[in-house]
């Protein structure tokens, strides 16, 4: 400018280039900061509008069932109709999913009827941290969703505080893919991981070949709508694998009662020294 007097620069050559440096450096800092504080805010506003979500889902829309056999898990309670033997002890079933998986978390619900009829049968948006402290035993249950978790049960487990002693009560899982080797086993073993972080007791079904929990599939092999039992070979599948109408096969449905009366047993069995 007109009439300004400019100082000269007389630092050496090398103290201008690490002033630079230093300069170049700081801004990077800065910009890395910004950009990870963006992220930040952007996940924490994410994570509060999905719970703001889930906590203002109308009844309405809540997962409903058109069949008497699935409606099961639109209601709050079953502690009738089952026959079962009233000893006191409290099972919580909860899943989100389909008709199909209603139909089998039905089915999880008869088996432990024959052991206790205290049963809540519960979708996760009506459940809460106080129905798991009612129970004595949690059954979880989960559609398979690209190999994971229903997203909508995995969020309800994660509202779970960490601060309750949960590690007296027994806990198992049920899933329902539509193929085989397409994920089935790894959503239960997701959810008894879950389970064990809270330091529940958790149990598979009531044989090896239902080791993790009890699931189904409704999309392949004779488990698919429309095939039969056409062969009387030797290894041909049994007849009870094959799907009449819109039904589990009951080939599943006999892992799903499995599962329901252990987790029932087992959870008889660790509350009956606290009653002694």
């Amino acid at each position: 400018m007109y009439g300004a007097i400019q100082a000269d620069d007389t630092r050496p050559s090398s103290a201008r280039k690490a002033s630079t440096r230093s300069l170049v450096a700081a801004t990077l800092a800065i910009c890395i900061t910004t950009l990870l504080c963006v992220v930040y805010l952007v996940t924490e506003a994410q994570t509060i509008l999905h719970e703001l979500r889930l906590a203002t889902v109308p009844t309405s829309s809540l997962h409903t069932v058109a069949s008497p056999v699935a409606a099961l898990a639109s209601r709050t309670s079953l502690n009738r109709d089952f026959g079962g033997l009233a000893n006191g002890t409290r099972v919580l079933i909860v899943h989100a999913g389909d008709d199909w998986l209603a139909q089998f978390g039905q089915e999880v619900a008869r088996g432990a009827a024959s052991v206790t009829t205290a049963i809540k049968v519960l979708h996760p948006v009506n459940a809460s941290i106080s129905d798991v402290l009612w129970a004595d035993a949690v059954i979880l249950g989960s559609n398979v969703y690209n190999a994971n978790v229903d997203p909508e049960l995995m969020a309800w487990i994660n509202t779970w505080p960490a601060t309750h002693d949960l590690s007296a009560k027994v806990a198992g899982a049920f899933a329902l893919a539509g193929g085989m080797s397409s994920g089935e086993e790894l959503v239960l073993l997701n959810l008894l991981h879950s389970l064990m972080i809270f330091k529940f007791v958790v149990v598979g079904g009531d044989a090896w070949t239902s080791a993790f929990g009890a699931s189904a599939i409704m999309g392949e092999g004779p488990f698919h709508l429309g095939t039969n039992n056409s062969s009387n070979q030797p290894g041909a599948w049994p007849s009870i694998c094959y799907r009449h109408d819109n039904h589990i096969p009951a080939y599943f449905l006999l892992k799903a009662h499995g599962l329901g009366q252990r987790v029932a047993t087992v959870a008889s069995k660790l509350r009956a020294p606290h009653e002694a």
